[in-house]
């Protein structure tokens, strides 16, 4: 199914068996494809008389038998697969992992290390139409300053990063393996951003790695609205109003696939692993309730070709099961966390505070196509104090930080300090960040771009900026650009 070529450069200092860092090429065999084409045709579909554009009981028949047809008769995945193996890619074990990572260094010697991280249903194919103009603003028509090295890994039990661990799937051991993904890489400090599940990796990075995250950027961020309570509608007023019903509709009409993901993913994963029309109906819902609320249909949000690849990814490595038993995994991390929380209980490690700059994208209400106008991103940066992590029998580890809301109406700050918006479409904020042990705060500027092109997820259409300001010694040093000990960049 894939190909790890021996290292033809540079190998990390003091390698061994468990930590080397393994080239890798996506290499399909044929027999797969064919059985995949195979499948689609030979699909059993149901006469359910729904309308073409109704989605209220799941994916209409009729535009899921099209994009079926066309995965089978018109989607050339040897082209995409040509695409993918473009960009540097790599695997390493971490704590028994089998890792899967791309990782893009910038030209620019500045660049900031940022490293991404996908949700579900999605992989690092989300993030593939950002690599140019990240690790290469100069060429984009942007500033070099603003240059990154990009780091994509694919989740445990996600695409290549199969199979999962019989450790199972956390967000707090899974920030652990990226901070260690990092240290193998050789960054000291870097930048991080997340959506969905990954967003909440992102944001227990500055518990795993202290003193190292810069800033994380996070989207998806409804991901956590189950578990919140509902909003009472009349305490709200315009856009804020429309956020509040539709947090509450998700709560009561949203969230099928997270109880079942969450409580029988083997009952699940019989149907994901065996029917290529079930993976398909599976992910295609969820492009269509969580990419851009002004298209009508997922394959008009997103690019046909580039979600196919993504439900490819799915099918061809069998992480439709895997992917369901991660949910699971992460849920019941998550109840025996609330519940010792609820009951006092739990110990708590270390008592050092860190402090984070914090940046969450607030999707924008649903519009008909009809009413849709240049999205302004609703964008806030919250300046936060990470304390106390437990350490619960199964946990690894939690977080909890200073509790904060993210404005709605209009992009301003939840942290002390802030400067007004200097353009409705890059929205601009300054921060204070207090230095770890006192002294003067430092002071940092993070900026949020949409680029809607309608041919990439909504979150993927952010392209995150992270400077310093006046830097203080006593505050967060320049991030590395190159490893440690090391005067030039290694071949991963």
């Amino acid at each position: 199914m894939t190909t790890n070529t021996e290292p033809t450069g540079p190998t990390p200092a003091n390698p061994t068996s468990s930590s080397a860092i393994r080239p890798f090429r996506v290499d399909i065999p044929q027999a797969d494809v064919d059985d995949l084409r195979a499948r689609l045709a030979a699909a059993r579909w149901p006469s359910t008389p729904l309308a073409p554009d109704d989605w209220s009981r799941g994916v209409p028949p009729a535009y899921l038998r099209g994009l079926a047809d066309y995965w089978r008769d018109g989607f050339d995945w040897r082209a995409q697969e040509e695409a993918l193996n473009a960009f540097p890619q790599y695997t390493t074990d971490i704590d028994g992992q089998t890792v899967h990572f791309l990782h893009v260094r910038s030209s620019e010697p500045d660049a900031l290390p940022l490293l991404l991280t996908h949700g579900w249903p999605s992989s690092p194919v989300e993030f593939t139409r950002l690599i140019g103009p990240l690790t290469d603003p100069r060429a984009h028509g942007g500033d070099p300053a603003d240059a990154f090295h990009v780091i994509i890994p694919s989740l445990p039990g996600y695409g290549f990063s199969t199979p999962l661990s019989a450790a199972g799937f956390n967000l707090f051991g899974v920030a652990q393996a990226w901070a260690e993904l990092m240290t193998r890489l050789g960054y000291e400090r870097f930048a991080a951003h997340g959506t969905d599940v990954g967003s909440g990796v992102a944001g227990m990075l500055p518990m795993v790695a202290p003193g190292r995250v810069v800033g994380i950027h996070l989207t998806g961020t409804a991901a956590a609205a189950p578990f919140d309570p509902a909003l009472d509608p009349e305490a709200f007023e315009g856009p804020d109003r429309d956020r509040a019903e539709r947090h509450n509709a998700f709560r009561e009409n949203g969230i099928g696939y997270l109880a079942i993901q969450s409580t029988r993913p083997q009952t699940l994963a019989y149907g994901l692993h065996d029917s290529p029309v079930a993976q398909l109906a599976w992910i295609v819902e969820k492009f269509h309730e969580w990419t851009d609320p002004a298209k009508p249909r997922p394959d008009k949000a997103v690019d046909r070709d580039q979600l196919l690849t993504n439900v490819s990814l799915y099918w061809f490595t069998g992480s439709g099961a895997s992917t369901a038993h991660a949910t699971y995994d992460g849920m019941r991390a998550w109840r025996e966390f609330a519940a010792q929380q609820a009951a006092g209980e739990g110990g708590w490690g270390g008592d050092e505070e860190a402090a984070i700059v914090i940046g969450v994208q607030c999707r924008p209400p649903r519009q008909p196509a009809s009413q849709s106008s240049p999205r302004t991103p609703r964008f806030a940066v919250c300046s936060t104090r990470l304390t106390r992590w437990p350490t619960g029998p199964s946990l690894t580890g939690a977080a909890t930080s200073r509790a904060w809301k993210c404005p709605t109406s209009s992009p301003r700050t939840c942290g002390p300090s802030s400067a007004p918006c200097d353009d409705a479409r890059y929205a601009t904020h300054r921060h204070e960040a207090q230095p770890r042990g006192g002294g003067t705060p430092c002071w940092v500027d993070a900026r949020s771009r949409s680029r809607s092109s309608g041919r990439v997820t909504s979150s993927s259409e952010v392209i995150l900026r992270l400077r310093m300001l006046s830097l203080p010694d006593a505050c967060v040093p320049p991030a590395r650009s190159r490893p440690v000990g090391s005067s030039s960049p290694p071949p991963w």
